[in-house]
């Protein structure tokens, strides 16, 4: 029997499970009192936590066996029963054999049910017990009623049990977030703050004490916080480097972002912390001429296609090897090798770029490699660093690798293989630990056949391959990247801008070659000429509008609707550009002519 020290710590122990049976059983109380039964509760160790049932027969056996609470009802303590069987097999028992060690327990029978935590374990016992004539009246009936019980039990237990440690976790973390001096903001999918620290509204200046449950953006206007996509379960996706965050519109603060979803694996979650910048990154620019500006949240796009491709360059981003960035021109080959080398250990060493089809190739070995002093005419006298040695413990990025030079594409080789060069001029090898990602827009296995380059260097510059797709192939993001670039435009300029139907179908059929790039200039070009913020066809290129073989190959309208434009192009000319004659002439009212006018961009 457990000592009154041991009793009080395993009561407190087992509070939860206790009070839930007891709520219980006290339901039925009325029935139980002249059942001829007994209910009782056991710990995981057989230890008699709570009695009730039948009054009479739990006196009985007290008096025979000392069966009360705290007294053990182990296999040791009294022999085999149906909970120390229930125990041992985690499983429920009915036991009524007279094969017992315990002499005045052979007339008795009893049934026990395992109660198990979430994980599987047994907690309890729950059981019954009578004598074998109280058992041949209603063992069925008292046998069901406690596995029902014992489920409501458990199945109760369980759900207090996850309650109480999210609680508790909850509660934690509550009380951690409350004295680090780092700001932390969480959101879910939708923007809502779940939960939000001190520090991040003194950071910020703003009062935080009603945020909880709130869009981020009503109580945090000057932040602009992107949320999390494409994550994976327990797994960080993306976290930003220190740095000048372009998602955070306050100076003096910089901002780094995980990616989670939950148990479940069905809810999204982003965490934002928020600091000062520390005293080492004042003046960045100075202190890290080379640096990537872009992290995957910048790179828009909602479509499977563009999803696909981010998640992929995360993955990439945790591996150590040499990428090769396939696509067509204007896709953002150059934003996805930012945004990789962001994503990965050497987010905190320079990104240098060189596009290898603008330099010269008498140019190229001195500007990839650097020189020393002296090795040719007009060379600094204390030689020059190339692009290799500026990117040392980062990235380089070699643009329309493609385009290099059939004898320099030797000595990369020698870079990729051996992680050494040499220097313009130099006389011995200098080490080196930078990251290659390349990029074209060419079939490089086509220019490997046709012997235009090294098939040795494209294996080991195609580790990794990532293709960025066209616009062409992710139109489902047309109108989203519409909507982002004029939202930018928007802000620069004060003015709304807006796209007629128009002008948007015209966008939204067009075959877009040169991809991001030219529909982002094309909107730049449009912005210049709508001067009310009102984007017509007439404000964007040209080559667009006139682009009739895909716009309108299938319009069965546009006959039409050429052969009226052109009858009010001509009854304008006559008319002198007077719309009142013009109407006239045409029959329809002015206010018809004008929206006519308008639709057509034509010039009065």
């Amino acid at each position: 029997m457990l000592s009154i020290v041991e009793l009080n710590r395993c009561l407190k122990d087992n509070a939860l499970l206790i009070g839930i049976v007891r709520d219980l059983l006290q339901g039925v109380s009325w029935a139980a009192k002249s059942s001829g039964y007994i209910f009782y509760l056991t710990d995981k160790y057989a230890n008699l936590l709570y009695i009730a049932g039948d009054t009479r027969v739990s006196r009985e056996y007290e008096e025979l066996i000392n069966f009360g609470v705290g007294v053990n009802w182990g296999e040791a303590a009294v022999g085999t029963t149906a909970v120390s069987l229930a125990l041992d097999e985690n499983s429920p028992i009915f036991w009524i054999s007279e094969e017992k060690y315990c002499v005045v327990l052979k007339d008795k029978a009893c049934a026990s049910v395992p109660i198990q935590a979430k994980d599987g374990s047994v907690v309890g016992i729950l059981g019954t017990a009578t004598d074998t004539d109280g058992l041949l009246k209603s063992a069925c009936p008292v046998f069901d009623f406690l596995l029902m019980a014992a489920a409501a039990v458990q199945n109760y237990y369980q759900r207090f049990e996850v309650e109480n440690v999210y609680y508790r976790i909850e509660k934690s973390l509550s009380l951690v977030l409350g004295e680090i001096p780092e700001g932390v903001l969480i959101t879910d999918q939708g923007g809502m703050i779940v939960e939000v620290n001190k520090s991040f509204g003194a950071l910020l200046g703003l009062d935080i004490s009603e945020a909880i449950g709130k869009p981020v953006d009503s109580v945090f206007p000057q932040v602009s916080l992107p949320l999390s996509r494409d994550l994976t379960n327990g797994v960080q996706l993306f976290k930003s480097s220190y740095g000048e965050n372009k998602h955070l519109n306050t100076e003096g603060l910089v901002s780094r972002k995980l990616g989670f979803k939950d148990a479940s694996g069905l809810k999204e979650y982003s965490i934002h912390i928020l600091q000062k910048k520390p005293e080492k990154m004042k003046n960045v620019s100075g202190s890290r001429p080379f640096q990537a500006k872009i992290f995957i949240d910048d790179i828009i796009g909602e479509s499977r296609e563009i999803k696909q491709t981010k998640s992929q360059a995360l993955i990439m981003a945790k591996a150590p090897y040499e990428v090769l960035i396939e696509g067509k021109t204007g896709t953002g080959k150059e934003m996805f090798a930012q945004a990789i080398h962001n994503s990965s250990d050497r987010a905190e060493a320079p990104f240098v770029s060189i596009n290898c089809g603008a330099i010269p190739d008498e140019l190229m070995e001195s500007e990839l490699f650097g020189y020393e002093g002296g090795a040719f005419t007009g060379a600094r006298s204390h030689g020059n660093p190339g692009k290799l040695e500026l990117a040392e413990g980062g990235t380089l990025f070699l643009d329309e690798i493609g385009e290099m030079p059939s004898n320099l594409q030797v000595k990369l080789l020698r870079v990729v293989q051996e992680k050494q060069y040499m220097r313009l001029g130099g006389l011995r090898p200098v080490s080196t630990n930078v990251r290659i990602i390349c990029a074209t827009n060419r079939d490089m296995e086509s220019m490997v056949e046709a012997g235009a380059f090294r098939e040795d260097l494209f294996w080991r510059l195609n580790v990794l391959a990532l293709h960025v797709p066209s616009l062409y192939e992710r139109k489902t993001d047309i109108p989203i990247l519409i909507d982002y670039f004029l939202k930018q435009h928007s802000a620069e300029q004060g003015l709304p801008y807006t796209l007629s139907d128009e002008a948007r179908n015209l966008m939204m059929t067009y075959s877009w070659p040169g991809n991001v790039r030219e529909l982002q200039n094309a909107l730049k070009c449009a912005v210049v000429y709508a001067e009310d913020g009102l984007i017509l066809p007439c404000h964007l290129p040209q080559h667009i509008v006139n682009d009739r073989n895909i716009h309108h190959e299938e319009d069965s309208n546009m006959p039409l609707q050429n052969a009226e434009k052109q009858v009010i192009n001509q009854a304008l000319s006559s008319c002198g550009g007077n719309l009142s004659q013009a109407a006239r002439m045409l029959g329809i009212s002015r206010v018809t002519l004008y929206k006519k006018i308008k639709q057509y961009c034509l010039v009065r």
